[in-house]
């Protein structure tokens, strides 16, 4: 019984103690419903809330012909939404079973235990807590939830009391789980037109709640299938999260986006030989027009690489492949994209910060925001990182199964600001929606970031502004940023106008066996969403 520990793990945490408890016990009243009369499957439908000081609970159910229940959960404290579910009671086989997905997590059903006529029990004992969700009836507008089960080794009860209240169930939370089950559908398709080993993404709704999707295997080797926890190398989207930083300096007065970078990096010994050094400014390190051209295609550099894959770089290590190099343009006359750009931004944000930028991003960032699943790639292991296969003809030379023994063929740490994270789609979807709609940086600087120059090589109609790329789609402007690793791909767009945030990750580099562009399946699964919402707006 995942589904009530993950929603009891995370109200622990949270204090919003009661959201997997009153969906695990919901999920039992229309486990009654489809197994006795229509009447007891008529008081679940409707919304069911609870209040205690700032905190407030909410559930809502609706009937559906093809699918039994469709249910949401959502807990705010105040304002802020800490925790969310989707749900569905279903029967499937004669058995009755609540399947749900708490937090983004992968769907779990369990099946009904225990069934009289005003009251349900569901059992799993293989599960800490809750062990037993028994579920009863007060009259027509009451609910009472009890979960039972054992905490560090101590039993506990925890009994809570639901009042019914007026509401829309069918244009509000419910509908998110028809619409999980569409975007499974889709993902699981695309898979099947493909050779890619394992598909996994997230659309993150206005409301903060994000649906989370995969589809194949994280290691095709051992048949271990994919799960939405499972991280995988973002690639150049970590560039956003070093361009955020800047841009919080900037906020705070500690940077210029106009200031020549000689004014950090002058005193450096090899600085007279970086290319246009003398002329750059930062905001051209963050919009790609400097004219520093990229380091990790030398041929000299992929050869050390290599060579020695599990080497510790340092940044002028790495600069020094361009040394004394021509620029392709003077600075600020032309357009090449380049990891060396952030390389050398992420020198500047560190002299300004006196410590590291993934300290600042970790405190700035991903603490606030509950990026839970988002880890610096400082080391060849990583935490729950899924395999990445590399393409046959990859532009690094590290093709073929990119972990050996549960660590990276080749050290990460060598990416740094050009991208640096491990990360999960849910992450990536929700802070698609923290940064491009200001909660990250003040309006000021958000308008900076967003104001791109021409990208020539990235497509038609895109242009790049600071950190991220945008694009003109038949859903209206997008804002996000693409991502490599030998092994990984990841695409992240924002959508303004329905405020969806969509992320979509791949474990392998070999773009022709997903067989679509990754940009395309992150479009596919926004335009869906946004067609869920618009037709609950109008009903």
């Amino acid at each position: 019984m995942r589904l009530a520990a993950c929603s009891l793990q995370l109200a622990w945490v949270s204090g919003a103690k009661l959201l997997g408890v009153v969906a695990a016990l919901v999920f039992a009243v229309e486990a009654q419903a489809q197994a006795f009369a229509p009447p007891v499957a008529g008081w679940i439908v409707g919304c069911w809330e609870r209040r205690e000081g700032p905190w407030r609970w909410r559930e809502e159910w609706r009937a559906d012909s093809a699918r039994g229940l469709d249910g949401g959960a959502v807990a705010y404290n105040a304002d802020t939404l800490m925790g969310w579910e989707f749900s569905r009671i279903v029967s499937r086989n004669g058995l009755v079973r609540y399947e749900g997905a708490p937090n983004g997590q992968p769907m779990h059903g369990f099946p009904l235990a225990v069934n009289a006529r005003d009251s349900v029990v569901f059992a799993d004992p293989t599960f800490a807590y809750p062990q037993r969700i028994v579920y009863a009836r007060r009259g027509a507008d009451s609910l009472i939830a009890r979960a039972e089960g054992t905490v560090t080794g101590t039993a506990r009860v925890d009994t809570y009391r639901f009042a019914l209240v007026a509401c829309r169930p069918d244009r509000a939370l419910a509908t998110a789980s028809a619409l999980r089950d569409t975007l499974q559908t889709m993902l699981d398709s695309i898979r099947a037109l493909g050779r890619a080993p394992g598909i996994s993404a997230a659309v993150a709704l206005p409301d903060g709640r994000a649906i989370t999707l995969v589809s194949g295997f994280a290691d095709t080797g051992r048949r271990v299938a994919l799960r939405v926890d499972d991280r995988l190398l973002a690639g150049s989207v970590g560039k956003t999260f070093f361009a955020a930083l800047a841009m919080q300096l900037v906020a705070e007065g500690k940077l210029d986006l106009d200031a020549k970078i000689s004014t950090w990096l002058g005193g450096e010994s090899w600085f007279a030989r970086l290319p246009n050094g003398s002329d750059i400014i930062v905001r051209q390190l963050m919009n790609h027009t400097s004219g520093l051209v990229r380091y990790e295609f030398d041929p000299d550099f992929t050869r050390d690489l290599l060579a020695n894959p599990l080497r510790d770089w340092q940044v002028h290590e790495q600069l020094a492949y361009i040394f004394g190099d021509p620029p392709p343009f003077a600075a600020g006359q032309g357009w090449e994209y380049s990891d060396t750009n952030y390389l050398v931004l992420g020198l500047i944000l560190e002299r300004l910060l006196g410590g590291t930028a993934y300290d600042a991003i970790t405190a700035r960032f991903l603490l606030p925001f509950g990026l839970r699943g988002t880890v610096p790639s400082t080391q060849p292991v990583l935490p729950r990182l899924a395999m990445g296969y590399g393409a046959t003809r990859d532009p690094l030379g590290l093709s073929g199964p990119m972990l050996e023994g549960g660590a990276l063929r080749v050290n990460p740490k060598f990416e740094w600001a050009g991208g640096g994270f491990a990360s999960t789609p849910e992450d990536l979807a929700r802070w698609a929606q923290m940064w491009y709609d200001g909660r990250a940086v003040p309006p000021a600087q958000l308008e900076q970031a967003l104001n791109g120059v021409a990208a020539r090589g990235l497509g038609a109609n895109v242009r790049y502004g600071l950190g991220v790329m945008l694009r003109d789609t038949p859903l209206g402007l997008t804002y996000g940023h693409s991502g490599f690793f030998p092994g990984y791909l990841t695409e992240m767009r924002y959508y303004p106008d329905s405020r969806i945030g969509v992320a979509v990750q791949v474990n392998t580099s070999d773009q022709r066996a997903v067989g679509r562009s990754l940009a395309s399946v992150a479009h596919a699964l926004a335009e869906r969403a946004q067609r869920n919402l618009e037709r609950n707006r109008a009903r």
